[in-house]
């Protein structure tokens, strides 16, 4: 507790220092008057109990923190902090959203490979949402060779077109997600069939665990009160 006081003094005292030589430096429209002014700040603060090496120190333009250094900000808190005598941890997480990027964009959509997309019917609210390790356009050709051929065990594209004689609107194929682990972008896929509005898949909650389930069902709920208002 003595530890964290002192540091919290020792950080107020900082800003203040800071403070008044920032002010020094903007109001003063000449060198020679900023050089007055902070000669008058040094010999305040010094009746006031600041030490002489500390004001100078801390008045001097700091060098920004280079964040992209391996260290980037948790060495500098530490190397502070244990100068006080508390001691810290790091430890990173792994954040949900870190399996949910945005989709890259910059070699084309066709060419993404490790995704997650959605192709639409043409004349109903359905579509079909699938994962693939391949590209995008070699994954869409297969759907759309099978379509033809009414190979409905290899793409429920093709099952809704055999009961329907709608069209697909392969044009209108969308990448939802990119995830470059198989076990991650099944549960994304898993995910994405759960909050459809109307999903043509045939295994709409396989590797979903319940946690997210919950999360999809409750989804769903409130577009259903939306939809009825």
């Amino acid at each position: 507790m003595y530890g964290i006081l002192h540091l919290t003094y020792y950080i107020y005292k900082v800003n203040v220092v800071k403070s008044l030589a920032d002010c020094a430096e903007k109001v003063s429209t000449t060198k020679s008057s900023c050089n007055r002014e902070k000669q008058w700040i040094i010999s305040t603060l010094q009746s006031n109990g600041y030490l002489k090496r500390f004001i100078l120190n801390t008045s001097k333009p700091k060098q920004p923190l280079n964040l992209s250094s391996n260290g980037g900000t948790s060495e500098p808190i530490e190397k502070v902090l244990d100068e006080h005598g508390i001691k810290v941890a790091f430890k990173s997480f792994f954040m949900i959203s870190q399996m949910f990027p945005k989709p890259r964009d910059q070699m084309g959509k066709e060419e993404i490979c490790n995704l997650i997309y959605d192709i639409l019917c043409a004349d109903c609210s359905k579509s079909y949402i699938g994962e693939t390790q391949i590209k995008f356009k070699t994954r869409k050709g297969e759907h759309q060779k099978a379509v033809p051929c009414w190979q409905k065990e290899k793409s429920a594209l093709a099952d809704h077109v055999i009961k329907t004689n709608h069209d697909i609107a392969w044009e209108e194929a969308n990448i939802l997600r990119t995830n470059n682990n198989w076990r991650q972008r099944k549960i994304l896929e898993a995910w994405e069939i759960n909050c459809s509005k109307d999903p043509l898949n045939r295994d709409d909650r396989a590797l979903l665990p319940k946690e997210y389930l919950h999360l999809t069902l409750a989804n769903k709920k409130n577009w259903h009160f939306y939809l009825n208002i």
